[in-house]
């Protein structure tokens, strides 16, 4: 009898559903206000217009035959009435098609809506179809697999492609392969000293900062170009960039690509895939671990551009040096000498630490992703002069600071990467541990570690896995594709590019997405697609609530056709380190967007504002007091929530 009866199965779904969702959006709100029909029937079936009488017909032949569904004997006796509703349900499906293909074509032309509903041919008169609306199969179903179909057009394009005027040049490249301190970079910079027009591209503002001091030193004019500030020098002829400011269209002489092993980091990689596809340079100079030695060469043979490779050895020898026994995380503060470097894994860490090593004696220097690279540099000046005495740091200083530092002391080995918690790669331990010992300061270099430090010394010895991939970079075409940003953004996240390519990891963009979307349609209905993407790459820490509302802010006024955006106060207890680093970020924040955008920037208030900021934290670093608010003194313990404060 069932097998008889096998389309009333079929309808279940339009049952279940139905069912339910009369059950709960009839009535519905703290006071059980009723739904007018007409807001129920757009509700459930995202139409525009929807025949009531049959919705309400199918509703109630729906729950006729749920009845019968349970029993096999009332199943049997009802056969009859069971054949009339599944007619019903048949006419009742085919009419409710029939007015949502009338309602579909309102939103579309013709043409694009027959195309449409010809795609769902197989589909009608289905009960799912029937349920849902063509609204909802159309933005589901259909669009996802016209943008995978145009995406996959564009995967199918090889990435080389995508840089025609670098393609129409013969470029040399030279790498310089090795570990820390073992002199590739300062190589790489003594021949970028001879170019007419030359780039410096490292990952850290610091790095770049330090190239254009010693170069300006030199009387090389040299420009500083981030995406925070900019620093340009009468009759420059070259600039020292982070890596994100590479423009493929300038041409230069010589380059010098720092730190190409960061093609390993899911979220900036793309920008040294980037930069080694499509820089136009004659002659191309890539610093690296020996990690990523064979995918760089790689991405150049797919280029067609020639290489060759120089291999350096560390210039002075790094050694494991473990702590006496018994030490732990409790004593090891009292075996820290001048000359060590303390690594952590966070602000609190950073600042709890230091407090105790003051507390023990010992001058310090701090350096931490927050802190502005002025400050930052203000730090590494203290310890490079002998002002402090031991510096507390994140793997910030992994990245090519040079410090005069004779001893890494890992304090953790566990950091939380943006994701999760883990112990560090043998990679990340070797680019720390190779700060400690620099040429023509010490002879020798050493390393130890609280935290397991058979795995740390175990880490120094073994060879590192080879990088197999390099990231691209989100591609601006598909902005123009006439569909969702964030069905385009979630399906290319989908979809998987020829070897040796992946994809970047777009999370960061798609949360800002989320944010623009959420401002009111008013407020954003004049910005255009490019603008938009302009606005949601900007680099914004969206777990602080201030940079949240600095962003929608400067949304609403860009819509609103402003020639500039408003530059922020500082807001907050000034003796705080966290107000002041805060209101750091939002000066960082009008900078990066007003660029980005084409708007006016107060540059003399905008400098004044900055220098203020730095001025302060320097003065509040210097003083070493913590508290978790005014009036309850916190013993430093290592807590990311910790405020420093000075008297």
């Amino acid at each position: 009898m069932r097998m008889k009866h096998k389309k009333t199965k079929q309808y279940y779904k339009v049952i279940d559903f139905l069912t339910e969702y009369y059950k709960q959006s009839f009535y519905s709100g703290r006071k059980g206000k009723r739904i007018p029909i007409d807001k129920l029937e757009r509700k459930i079936f995202g139409m525009e217009t929807s025949r009531m009488v049959d919705r309400i017909l199918l509703f109630n032949t729906c729950s006729e035959l749920k009845s019968y569904q349970a029993d096999e004997e009332i199943w049997a006796q009802n056969e009859d009435r069971l054949t009339d509703l599944e007619k019903r349900m048949d006419v009742l499906i085919e009419r409710v098609t029939v007015v949502d293909w009338h309602a579909f074509r309102e939103h579309f032309s013709n043409g694009q809506a027959y195309e449409v509903y010809q795609y769902f041919d197989d589909y009608k008169p289905a009960p799912a179809l029937a349920v849902n609306g063509l609204i909802h199969y159309y933005q589901n179903v259909y669009l996802a697999e016209k943008i995978k179909a145009g995406i996959r057009e564009l995967l199918n394009k090889n990435p080389i492609d995508d840089y025609p005027q670098a393609r129409e040049m013969k470029r040399r490249f030279i790498l310089h392969v090795g570990p820390t301190n073992s002199g590739k970079t300062y190589q790489s910079l003594e021949r970028l000293k001879e170019c007419e027009k030359g780039i410096y591209l490292g990952p850290l503002r610091l790095l770049a900062l330090e190239v254009f001091d010693k170069f300006n030193r030199m009387e090389v004019p040299c420009n500083l170009v981030t995406g925070e500030e900019s620093n340009l020098v009468e009759d420059a002829v070259c600039q020292a960039s982070t890596i994100e400011m590479l423009n493929t269209h300038d041409y230069y002489d010589i380059a010098v690509i720092d730190e190409a092993q960061m093609l390993a980091d899911p979220r900036r990689g793309h920008n040294w895939t980037r930069a080694i596809l499509g820089i136009r340079a004659g002659e191309i100079h890539v610093c690296m671990a020996p990690s990523a030695e064979n995918i760089v060469k790689k991405l150049i043979t797919l280029c067609d551009d020639s290489y060759e490779v120089f291999h350096y050895e560390r210039m002075t020898p790094l050694t494991f040096e473990p702590f006496k026994e018994g030490t732990n995380e409790g004593n090891y503060i009292k075996q820290l000498k001048p000359g060590d470097a303390v690594i952590t894994f966070s602000k609190g860490g950073v600042l709890g630490i230091s407090e105790q090593i003051e507390k023990a004696g010992l001058k310090t220097s701090v350096i931490y992703g927050n802190l502005p690279p002025s400050a930052r540099k203000f730090q590494v000046e203290q310890f490079a002069t002998g002002e402090t005495e031991v510096v507390v740091a994140t793997d910030a200083i992994g990245m090519g600071i040079n410090l005069p530092i004779k001893r890494i002391v890992f304090s953790t080995i566990e950091k939380f990467d943006g994701i999760e918690k883990r112990v560090l790669h043998s990679q990340e331990i070797k680019q720390i541990a190779g700060r400690a010992g620099r040429k023509g300061i010490y002879e020798e270099g050493f390393c130890t570690s609280v935290d397991d430090p058979e795995y740390v010394a175990e880490c120094l010895s073994i060879q590192d896995p080879e990088i197999t991939i390099a990231p691209l970079g989100f591609p601006e075409v598909l902005i123009e594709l006439p569909y969702n940003l964030l069905y385009i953004l979630q399906v290319w996240a989908e979809m998987t590019p020829s070897e040796p390519f992946t994809k970047m990891d777009v999370a960061e963009v798609m949360e800002l997405y989320k944010i623009f979307r959420s401002i009111d349609e008013r407020s954003r209905r004049n910005i255009s697609r490019q603008e938009m993407y302009s606005l949601i790459t900007c680099p914004i820490d969206t777990d602080e609530p201030v940079l949240k509302k600095d962003f929608i802010r400067c949304c609403r006024d860009y819509n609103d056709g402003c020639l500039e955006f408003y530059l922020p106060d500082f807001e907050g207890n000034p003796n705080y380190l966290y107000s002041w680093e805060t209101f750091y970020k939002r000066l960082d924040l009008y900078y990066q967007i007003s660029r980005k955008t084409g708007k006016i920037i107060r540059e003399k208030e905008l400098k004044k504002r900055r220098n203020d900021a730095i001025r302060e934290i320097n003065r509040i670093l210097k003083k070493r007091y913590y508290f978790l608010d005014d009036k309850k003194k916190k013993k430093s313990s290592g807590n990311p929530h910790i405020k420093l404060q000075v008297d």
